[in-house]
């Protein structure tokens, strides 16, 4: 049975759709007469066949003719049969923090940099020129031209100032064709780690910004520099003679807030930046406020700084039956640890040091107790409204 186009169904249901319309129209207005009801059937009839005939019409719009299918079938096949091309597996770039990314550029050896020289395009023809190791370009006509060191502009005012031997009024544009590869490195908990380029003047802020940390991050970042760039400019740092390398910990709160300046640090080339994922300390049971906890620079909480964090205990809570559930280091069980909270709170005991991924426990007191509790707390505001109604 032959299949019909889909612009040809659609010119079928718009011609049974006019028939219906002309042809039975008067038919169901003389019965409607008599009766609401052939009234109804006929407009369900049309709606049916408007409805067919739009969906007819959305065929025919987004399935293309069968010509250019077959017109377009051979040249599928040619591209299946085509090898992949190669992914580019290069460094991610930190986004710019402002417009003028080039002229504030500082060049260096590895550059590459497209000089248009007006007026001397046949002299000097506008072509990839690579920054050398010793820092000079090599032009025809001008010769070697020291470029590093040197920001976009500083060097178009040099090579115009080098040209007004030849040309009245030179001008030159550069444009940055390839940057040379300075990358840093972005570990641990930030939204996107990677390898990324240093395509300018950019500080630890500006990292942050650009990138992002996860809602579980600590509240520290870890630096590590080589020493050929310098050693981190912190009292804290650390230098790390056998690595030659220098490591410091800085605050990202100190840095977001500005109240340490010293502490947005200016990225340098090979810089490693760990941001570590923030340890907790879990809370559970009969408290105010239950949850996790972060440990943050210390190495450990106590039972009555967890406790006051939380917001204490419930009237209910059994202190006495506490306990913390300590992961175990060969295994993944948890060691459970009995813990009287009641004789720490009145100074009888010492004071319970939890660490990082402890569970501190506060189980509620079971048995008539806390009914009875609870039963007083709201019987007792209603006694003198029974013995007013006993009484009356």
């Amino acid at each position: 049975m032959p299949v019909l186009r889909p612009r040809t169904r659609l010119v079928c249901f718009r011609l049974w759709e006019v028939r219906v319309s002309v042809y039975c129209r008067p038919i169901f207005r003389s019965a409607g007469r008599r009766s609401h009801l052939w009234n109804r059937v006929y407009a369900i009839a049309l709606a049916l066949i408007s409805a067919v005939s739009l969906s007819a019409a959305q065929q025919s719009t987004l399935i293309p003719p069968p010509a250019a299918s077959q017109a377009m079938a051979p040249a599928s096949s040619a591209t299946a049969a085509q090898p992949p091309a190669a992914t580019s597996t290069s460094a991610s770039v930190l986004p710019p923090s402002s417009g003028a990314l080039s002229l504030d550029y500082v060049l260096g050896p590895d550059d590459a940099l497209a000089i248009h020289a007006y007026e001397m395009e046949d002299e000097i023809p506008e072509r990839p020129v690579i920054v050398e190791r010793d820092g000079t370009v090599l032009l025809p006509v001008l010769g070697k031209i020291k470029a590093e060191g040197l920001t976009v502009q500083q060097l178009e005012e040099a090579l115009a100032d080098r040209l007004k031997r030849y040309v009245r009024q030179p001008r030159v544009n550069i444009a940055i064709v390839r940057f040379r590869s300075e990358p840093i490195f972005v570990e641990g908990a930030f939204k996107a780690p990677g390898i990324y380029q240093l395509q300018e003047h950019r500080t630890l802020l500006d990292l942050i910004t650009a990138i992002g940390l996860q809602p579980d991050a600590s509240h520290t970042l870890r630096v590590t520099r080589r020493l050929e760039y310098g050693a981190i400019p912190l009292t804290s740092a650390v230098q790390q003679t056998g690595a030659k390398t220098t490591t410091a910990d800085i605050d990202i709160s100190a840095v977001k807030e500005g109240t340490n300046p010293v502490a947005n640090l200016d990225l340098k080339p090979y810089d490693v930046i760990t941001a570590k994922q923030a340890e907790m300390i879990y809370v559970l049971g009969d408290v105010t406020k239950s949850g996790p906890l972060e440990v943050g620079e210390h190495d450990s909480l106590s039972i009555l700084q967890v406790l006051s964090m939380s917001g204490g205990t419930t009237p209910d809570a059994h202190l006495e039956k506490a306990f913390v559930l300590r992961p175990s280091l060969q295994t993944n069980k948890k060691t459970q640890i009995p813990v009287n909270v009641k004789r720490i709170l009145a100074a009888r005991d010492e004071d319970f040091a939890l660490r990082p991924n402890d569970i501190l426990y506060v189980p509620r007191k079971s048995g008539a107790g806390p009914f009875i509790q609870k039963l007083a707390y709201v019987a007792l505001p209603m006694i003198p409204t029974f013995i007013y109604l006993f009484l009356r």
